[in-house]
């Protein structure tokens, strides 16, 4: 009788329940499972286990490398430690102050100074050195040692190393490959700006984008791209609150908005229906702002305006993302959430505009020579 019990991904039987439970608790199985994610056959548990060994023994290897800087005079247990510290700022500072400092001329202490040049850095030991994945990687590094980073570009991807011809491109490969959603894609309106901003976080903060700020801070990129592969964070937190205010400004949700589909132009105007904001505007039915005349400077400046190639470039490129999205089994968001979220960013605005205006009447208080009363016309 055949065996009712089996593993697909590494293609074997068994008898009973409980030695598939334990099969699948083993490494053996865990790493087939990678292995069937990247569409690689299995491999039998034999060839695993000569794997294994041959890790092992290499991890057991103590680096022959001597990572020690000549110029800082520090020794470091492993090559990513002694790379990271290569790239801080304290390292290149102090290089360029041994550049151009003049060399000082021999003085009476000779016999101090050859025996302490004569002295060769301590090597590290094997019990020292072998803990590369775990805390040497950084606590051989100077406390004052700056890492800088880089900003990851709109053309490579925020979770792997790869890098594409095209901002449609890397967004493809993200959401083929380590399926990555842009939330609100309909409403997207700066879709370069949200990757740069999204590129700068990843690349700069060594953050997590589903964690954020609150979450656990890493000391490199590919200690942040690892973590958010590994625990499925490879998303966006756009909810409601602090998460959906930080990129309100890459969205345009005006088409959701209830009087966005029937408006007329040429309807008359009614003057009981102007809307007054914060005395400084006058919002027209028709969408036009009528602003006061003691900004009239700045409504006369000549900005540069997006033109319509352009703005039929960015919505191309939009709609070719969403029906890739649509493919993948992407529904997009409903209407009414998107009216809420809508709701929500347009009051913020208002807040925000507000306390703007109050943390700039009180910086005009301390410029004034003499006093003024600040009357909001």
């Amino acid at each position: 009788m055949a065996a009712a019990f089996a593993c697909i991904a590494c293609r074997v039987r068994f008898s009973d329940f409980n030695e598939q439970r334990i099969h699948h608790q083993s490494e053996w199985h865990r790493y087939n499972l990678k292995r069937n994610v990247v569409q690689l056959p299995p491999v039998s548990q034999e060839a695993f286990h000569q794997l294994k060994e041959i890790h092992d023994k290499s991890q057991e290897e103590p680096s022959k490398q001597n990572h020690y800087c000549e110029v800082c005079r520090k020794q470091f247990g492993n090559e990513k430690a002694f790379d990271q510290h290569l790239q801080s700022k304290r390292h290149k500072q102090v290089k360029s102050e041994s550049l151009t400092k003049p060399e000082k001329k021999v003085v009476p202490n000779v016999e101090k100074k050859d025996v302490k040049s004569n002295i060769t850095p301590p090597q590290m030991t094997h019990s020292q050195g072998s803990d590369s994945e775990s805390e040497s990687d950084w606590t051989d590094v100077d406390e004052n040692d700056e890492v800088e980073g880089n900003a990851i570009p709109p053309t490579d991807c925020l979770f792997c190393p790869f890098s594409s011809q095209s901002i449609e491109d890397n967004v493809q490969h993200m959401s083929n490959i380590h399926s990555f959603f842009i939330p609100d894609v309909e409403y997207l309106s700066d879709l370069e700006g949200l990757l740069t901003y999204l590129g700068e976080k990843v690349g700069i903060g060594y953050r997590c984008l589903w964690c954020g700020d609150s979450g656990k801070s890493f000391n490199s990129v590919i200690a942040a791209q690892r973590h958010m592969h590994d625990k499925g964070h490879c998303k966006v937190r756009y909810e409601p609150g602090e998460s959906l205010l930080e990129y309100s400004d890459f969205y345009d949700y005006s088409t959701s908005y209830p009087d966005a589909v029937n408006a007329d132009k040429d309807e008359e105007i009614n003057e009981n229906e102007i809307e007054e904001n914060d005395d400084w505007q006058l919002v027209l039915p028709s969408g036009a702002v009528i602003g006061h005349r003691s900004l009239f400077k700045y409504y006369r400046q000549n900005l540069k305006p997006i033109t319509e190639n352009g703005q039929r470039v960015r919505k191309s490129i939009v709609n070719k993302i969403m029906s890739n999205y649509k493919a993948l089994g992407w529904t997009g968001t409903t209407g009414e959430a998107a009216i809420q979220r809508a709701k929500d960013i347009k009051f913020f605005h208002k807040i925000r505009a507000k306390h703007s205006l109050k943390v700039q009447q009180k910086h005009n208080k301390l410029l004034q020579p003499h006093f003024r009363s600040q009357i909001g016309f």
